[in-house]
């Protein structure tokens, strides 16, 4: 008995050893908070080196350029994971006004490629922009035409639109882009037109290029140099453009509009400079 109750007494831990134990786990736990920190500081580092240094500036009729990496790209306090966004500023150095995004949406500090992006969740999660970014035809006033917009986005949890060049509710006489888990189509009027089926769907992240040229609709995926048809548009704009305010759920990360159509040389640089920036294959 007496033996028994001896190595009962040795397999346990003392009070010393216990804190012991308890000081190492915290130890690696910090130090793994801590390496954690460092690889998302790394990457946003590395993502502004890559926007400052990128051929968007050098391509001509840029009209608006939104973006979440940059300093200065949200109001103080709006850039913290879960915060509101009321503001997302245009980062464009070759306007002179800005074509700011106004609204209400959610900031989220780490989605695609651990970078921050704007969280849409539905109706009530939308940015307003002014619709003048987007051209208008030569020979119909009130007709939009003419113009390229770039998007980063990944569609969560709900189809609809994720840019449109009219705020009205009912989306009657906006043009734009909409996406569903397999396909991205022009909107049109509110709804969606021929829609194109795209490799590996949209609920992974995509480099989404839209062309509007002379009435005629074409999507481009990644850098790619092949075009979707996206049918044919020609409608009237509202005052003001919008960003999200429908169904759609899902994260924007950056929007790059030109008030004119690229060029393919301008068109697969621009994109391989997201693709690079946010980690698409």
């Amino acid at each position: 008995m007496k033996f028994y109750m001896k190595n009962r007494g040795r397999s346990a831990f003392s009070l010393i050893e216990l804190s012991i134990v308890i000081l190492i786990i915290g130890i690696i736990a910090a130090g793994i908070t801590q390496s954690s920190r460092l690889v998302e500081q790394f990457k946003l580092t590395s993502a502004r080196s890559l926007t400052k240094s990128s051929p968007v500036t050098g391509v001509k009729g840029l009209s608006l350029w939104l973006e979440t990496t940059l300093q200065g790209s949200f109001k103080d306090g709006e850039d913290s994971d879960n915060a509101n966004v009321t503001a997302w500023f245009d980062s464009n150095p070759q306007a002179v006004s800005k074509a700011n995004a106004e609204g209400t949406a959610k900031y989220k500090s780490s989605c695609i490629n651990g970078l921050p992006c704007i969280n849409f969740t539905g109706s009530s999660s939308a940015l307003t922009i002014d619709a003048n970014i987007f051209p208008k035809s030569d020979n119909a006033p009130g007709i939009v035409d003419n113009f390229t917009v770039f998007v980063v986005l990944q569609r969560t949890s709900a189809d609809g639109p994720v840019i449109r060049t009219d705020s009205a509710a009912s989306g009657a006489g906006s043009v734009g882009i909409s996406v569903t888990s397999t396909s991205v189509a022009a909107s049109k009027g509110g709804s969606a037109q021929t829609a194109a089926t795209v490799s590996g769907g949209l609920t992974s992240p995509q480099v989404v290029r839209m062309q509007v040229k002379n009435g005629d609709v074409s999507f481009f995926i990644n850098d790619s140099t092949t075009a979707l048809s996206g049918g044919s548009l020609g409608t009237s704009v509202s005052p003001s453009g919008l960003i999200g305010g429908g169904a759609f759920q899902g994260y924007v990360s950056e929007i790059i509009v030109f008030s004119r159509v690229v060029n393919s040389d301008e068109g697969v640089e621009v994109a391989q400079y997201l693709k690079k920036k946010w980690g698409i294959k």
